[in-house]
């Protein structure tokens, strides 16, 4: 039996049911409380001619006759509106898909309705000024459209930056790209990946060249993952098994960044389900949480970036915060590790300790903080005193000293500004006349930028890297490396990249 090639390494878990270590997540607070329900929040950072937004879009609703669909803008003090609502119609499952290349910033609310009588996808257009655009069909075919995913991979279609989308119809996997062309965005025309019973369409944003989808294909007698990618040439190659180890739900990917991480729970031949871990490499790693329960934990997952200033080798230690539900007192909390390292034994805490029922953990990128720092958000639902609740935390992640490095022989490098969105200024001085080449590598060290080398004097030097409009260029969001070589020397510097 075919089987994904990634090592389990088995986890020690020491569970606390009480009380738990934050670290530096803030303690669990509200977001907007009403007394209606306030379920399925999706939040996005956007940038309106150079103001930082974050936009918190959700579902509101007070019976089963209808469902409305809310929004606020949380930095600057704007209240919360309906932005659709109409008696007896359900307008749910919010998704943002960022279109932050040229030639403007655009948020697409993409969300499902059943105002047509089946489950259709819409989407509404915000754009700079706060405009919002009337609704706008996206897929509405006889057949159900539901599970929207959206990624921004990278991926260079029609040597232009795009996003993905992927979308279950009637039981098929569909994915387009969302993609400029000359100065348009535009959709490109659905295809389908596979038309089995499938469920949880999911993306690892793998690198510029090509993209990856994953789903669970439902049979009589397995639930189990598949796998396609793109190919710019060939287009997507045929489904093929990722993981088969037990039947599987609540497949979810990394919505902070976008990452190569995914998250699901199997169950096992004792009928107990556990939630699992997938890092980077797929054939090097993967980690299953052994937190048995009698049902499928709600997961989530995010990948973990160091507060360090020296993180030159932090940044392949491969970490993950995983969130997932676990039974405490008759009620699901939500509990979430200490430790994101692998390397270490996982400390599953309850990290809610809410006292009630809790659900749909999920992680998100928050706003950026002066001195290189920015926020990540968890997000989930709790039931308090006869409704539905969002309830948030956030921690802080910062790159302090990596703006700024030198080598012990004598090239001095710094990034501005770093975080960056559109562009990152590189100064650098030389001790003597050399030729220049300047890399860029992700993550995993793979080569993502890398012109031909330049000739320079001795001296102080920049080179300007845009991030939007150079098709050679383009970085979602996500920690990367920037290296100066020069006359046999080299020094490296950490940027982080918020889209």
């Amino acid at each position: 039996m075919a089987s994904v090639m990634f090592k389990v390494f088995f986890a020690i878990l020491f569970v606390f049911l009480v009380s738990s270590v934050r670290g530096q997540w803030d303690d669990p607070a509200v977001l907007g409380d009403t007394m209606d329900n306030n379920t399925n929040p999706y939040l996005s950072v956007f940038q309106d001619n150079d103001v930082e937004q974050l936009h918190l879009f959700w579902e509101r609703w007070s019976d089963s006759t209808a469902t409305a669909l809310w929004h606020q803008e949380l930095l600057h003090g704007n209240a919360a509106a309906a932005l659709l609502s109409t008696p007896g119609v359900h307008y749910t499952h919010p998704v943002v898909v960022e279109t932050d290349y040229f030639p403007a910033d655009t948020l697409y609310i993409m969300y499902q309705t059943d105002e047509a009588g089946n489950q259709d996808i819409y989407y509404l257009k915000l754009s700079s000024g706060g405009y919002i655009s009337d609704p706008i069909p996206f897929a509405t075919t006889p057949e159900d459209e539901t599970q929207l995913n959206v990624a921004s991979s990278g991926f260079l279609y029609d040597y232009w930056y795009s996003n993905d989308i992927a979308w279950i119809q009637g039981g098929k996997v569909m994915h387009c790209f969302l993609y400029n062309d000359d100065g348009q965005i535009n959709f490109t025309e659905p295809l389908v990946i596979d038309s089995g019973n499938c469920t949880d369409p999911v993306f690892r944003c793998w690198t510029l060249e090509n993209s990856k989808v994953l789903w669970i294909r439902n049979t009589d007698s397995s639930a189990f993952i598949y796998q396609s990618e793109w190919d710019y040439d060939s287009g997507w190659s045929e489904p093929e098994i990722f993981y088969n180890g037990g039947n599987c739900v609540g497949l979810t990917d990394d919505k902070a960044y976008n990452s190569y991480l995914l998250a699901f729970s199997t169950e096992h031949v004792d009928s107990f389900w556990s939630p699992i871990g997938v890092g980077r490499d797929d054939v090097m790693h993967g980690t299953e949480y052994y937190f048995q329960q009698t049902g499928p934990p709600d997961v989530a997952i995010r990948e973990y970036l160091p507060n360090s200033k020296n993180i030159t080798s932090a940044l392949y230690m491969e970490g993950n915060y995983l969130a997932c539900t676990y039974p405490v007192g008759g009620n699901n909390e939500i509990f979430l590790n200490e430790n994101p390292y692998i390397d270490d034994y996982y400390y599953l805490e309850n990290f809610s300790n809410l006292g009630c029922p809790n659900r749909n953990p999920e992680f998100f990128l928050g706003e950026s903080t002066p001195l290189y720092c920015w926020y990540n958000y968890l997000l989930w639902e709790a039931y308090e005193y006869g409704h539905w609740k969002i309830y948030h935390s956030r921690d802080l992640n910062c790159l302090g000293g990596l703006n700024e490095h030198s080598s012990e022989t004598g090239i001095q490098l710094s990034l501005s500004p770093n975080p960056a969105r559109e562009s990152v200024r590189l100064e650098y001085t030389l001790n003597k006349a050399s030729e220049v080449r300047v890399t860029v590598t992700d993550s995993r060290g793979v080569i993502v930028y890398r012109p031909a080398p330049v000739f320079q004097e001795e001296g102080t030097h920049s080179w300007r890297l845009d991030l939007v409009t150079d098709n050679s260029l383009v970085l979602t969001s996500g920690v990367y490396h920037v290296t100066v070589e020069a006359a046999g020397m080299r020094v490296s510097s950490g940027l982080l990249v918020i889209k």
